[in-house]
C-alpha cells in the first residue's frame, strides 16, 4: 500500500494539482489550510469550497467538518437541513462525532416523527466506539427517559463506562442516578388496575395513570401514587407532585404545598425543582422582590444542573434590572436552602452534572454575573487574570492540559466584568488546540459581548468578522460601522 502524501511538504498550489488529478484527500487538506492557517490566508468560504470538493467525493472528515459549517453557518450560510445530511453521510460511514451530532439533533427535534428513537439510534453508535463523552451522553439520554422500564440501568451502565475513562460529569451523574434508582425500589403493591404489573415501583404507578401509559388517564391516581413515591423521599415524585398541586390536576390546587413539595425535591438537589420555585415566584407578581426570589431560585436551579435556568434567569435580571441577591425579601425557605447553594460540592457546576454543549446558558450566566457584579469565586478578577496568563503561556509552551484551565480562568474573569477576558476566550475559540475545530461563531458572540460594553478592539474585530466572511457572510457595510465606531472608542488601527 502507497505510504500517504504529507501534504505540509508542498506548496497550495501543488496540492490543488494533487486534487486535478483525482486525489480527493487533497481536497480534504485545503479545506483544513483554509480553515486553520495562520499566515493570512484563512478562509471558511475557500475552505468550505474544498470541503465540499472532497465531500462529494467521498471524504468522511470533510463531510463531518462540512456538516459542522453548515450547523453553524461558518463560511456559508447556516442550513440546519443540509447539516443534517452531511452528518448523516458521515455517520453511514462510521464517524462517532457525527453520530453524536445526529443524537443531539434529533433529541431535540420532538416534532419529527420517532425522533427520539432516531436519537437513541446515533447516541447509541457513537458510544460504542469508545469516547468517553459520547458514553456519557447516552447515559444522559437515558437518564432524561428514565420513566421507560429499565432506563435508569441503562444510564448507569453508561455513565460507568465513561466515569472509567475519567469523565467527571459521568462520575457525579452515576453517583446522582444510583441514589434515585435506590429510592426507586419501593415495590407498589398489586391494585384493581394494575395488579398484573404489581412489580412496579411506587413512582412507575404515579407516572403512568399521570401520562396514561398502559392505563387510562387518571391524575388522581397520579397524585395518589406521586404522594407515596414522595413520602419515600423520591426527589423527582416530590417535584411532580408540586406541579400537580401547582397546577390543580388530580388534587386541589395550592400553591403553598406546591412550594411544599418542591422544596422537599430542591434539598434533595434536584435542579428542576429549584427552576419551578423560580417560575412561581417569577409569575405570581409584577413586584421587584418576587422577580429577585424568581432570580435567587433560578440560579439555584442552574448550579444543581438544570442549565436552561441560567436563561430564565439572564432574561429575568435583564428585563427587571433586580440583582440585589442580599435582599431581606427572600422567601422563608432561602434559610433552609442556602446551606446547599455555598456547599462547593454542591454549588460546583461541574460535580452536579452541568451538561456539555449549552453555550446559551454559559453566555446567560457569564451576562447574569457581570450585570449582579458578584460570584462565587474567592479570588479577585486580578488574581483570575494573572492566574490565565500562567496558564495560557503554559499551553503556548506545550502544555495541552492548560488550555482547558486558561479558558476556565478566563471565563472566570470575564464573569466578573473584565471585558480582556472576553477577548483571550474570542482567541481561544479561533485558536484552539491541534485537532479541535474553530469556533469562529463563538468567538464572535465573545468579541460582540466585549464590544458591546465599550471595548475598542473587540468592536474593530467584529468589523474584521465581517469584512472578511468569518462571521458567515460578507457583510462590508456592517464591517465600516464597527471600524468607524472602534475608532471613535479610541482603536487607532481600525
Amino acid at each position: 500500500m502507497d505510504n500517504p502524501i504529507d501534504y505540509n511538504n508542498y506548496s497550495i498550489e501543488d496540492v490543488k494539482k494533487f486534487y486535478e488529478n483525482g486525489d480527493i484527500t487533497a481536497a480534504n487538506y485545503l479545506g483544513q489550510y483554509y480553515t486553520f492557517t495562520t499566515n493570512g490566508d484563512k478562509n471558511f468560504v475557500k475552505a468550505v469550497y474544498w470541503y465540499t470538493q472532497a465531500a462529494v467525493g467521498g471524504d468522511v472528515l470533510s463531510q463531518y467538518n462540512l456538516g459542522y459549517a453548515y450547523e453553524a453557518g461558518v463560511g456559508v450560510e447556516k442550513n440546519i437541513e443540509k447539516a443534517v445530511g452531511w452528518y448523516t453521510k458521515a455517520a453511514d460511514q462510521g464517524d462517532a462525532d457525527a453520530q453524536n451530532h445526529l443524537g443531539v439533533y434529533y433529541n431535540n427535534s420532538r416534532d419529527i416523527e420517532n425522533s427520539q428513537g432516531k436519537a437513541l439510534y446515533w447516541f447509541t453508535k457513537a458510544a460504542d466506539q469508545g469516547n468517553s463523552r459520547h458514553q456519557f451522553n447516552l447515559g444522559y439520554f437515558f437518564m432524561n427517559h428514565q420513566n421507560i422500564d429499565n432506563n435508569l440501568e441503562k444510564a448507569i451502565i453508561w455513565y460507568k463506562k465513561a466515569a472509567a475513562q475519567g469523565h467527571e460529569q459521568a462520575a457525579a451523574n452515576l453517583e446522582i442516578t444510583e441514589d434515585l434508582l435506590r429510592k426507586r425500589m419501593v415495590k407498589a403493591p398489586g391494585n384493581i388496575d394494575l395488579a398484573e404489573q404489581g412489580s412496579l415501583t411506587l413512582f412507575d404507578m404515579a407516572w403512568r395513570y399521570a401520562n396514561g401509559d398502559g392505563v387510562e388517564k387518571d391524575s388522581k391516581k397520579a397524585a395518589y401514587w406521586y404522594t407515596k413515591a414522595a413520602e419515600q423521599g423520591d426527589p423527582v415524585a416530590q417535584n411532580n407532585l408540586g406541579v400537580l398541586y401547582e397546577h390543580g390536576e388530580g388534587v386541589t390546587q395550592n400553591k403553598e404545598k406546591a412550594v411544599y413539595w418542591y422544596v422537599k425535591s430542591a434539598k434533595q438537589g434536584y435542579g428542576l425543582a429549584f427552576n419551578n420555585i423560580g417560575a412561581l415566584f417569577e409569575h405570581s407578581s409584577d413586584d421587584s422582590a418576587h422577580k429577585s426570589q424568581a432570580c435567587f431560585y433560578y440560579e439555584f436551579a442552574a448550579r444543581n444542573g438544570y442549565l436552561p435556568a441560567y436563561i430564565f434567569l439572564y432574561n429575568v435580571s435583564l428585563k427587571r434590572k433586580v440583582f440585589n441577591r442580599t435582599s431581606s425579601l427572600y422567601s422563608d425557605y432561602r434559610e433552609e436552602l442556602e446551606p446547599l447553594y455555598f456547599d462547593p460540592e454542591r454549588s460546583n457546576i461541574l460535580r452536579k452534572g452541568a451538561f456539555a454543549g449549552l453555550e446559551e446558558c454559559k453566555k446567560a450566566l457569564r451576562q447574569y454575573l457581570r450585570d449582579c457584579n458578584e460570584n462565587s469565586y474567592s479570588g479577585t478578577v486580578e488574581t483570575a487574570m494573572e492566574q490565565a496568563r500562567i496558564a495560557f503561556q503554559d499551553w503556548k509552551n506545550g502544555s495541552v492540559d492548560s488550555f482547558h484551565k486558561a479558558e476556565e480562568l478566563y471565563n472566570l474573569a470575564a464573569a466578573m466584568g473584565n471585558l480582556n477576558a472576553l477577548c483571550m476566550l474570542a482567541y481561544l475559540c479561533e485558536s484552539p488546540p491541534s485537532g479541535h475545530l474553530k469556533r469562529f461563531d463563538i468567538a464572535l458572540k465573545h468579541y460582540k459581548a466585549a464590544a458591546e460594553m465599550g471595548h475598542s478592539y473587540a468592536m474593530h474585530q467584529v468589523g474584521a468578522y465581517y469584512e472578511y466572511g468569518y462571521a458567515g457572510r460578507v457583510d462590508k457595510q456592517i464591517a465600516q460601522r464597527c471600524y468607524a465606531k472602534a475608532r471613535e472608542m479610541g482603536y487607532k488601527d481600525s
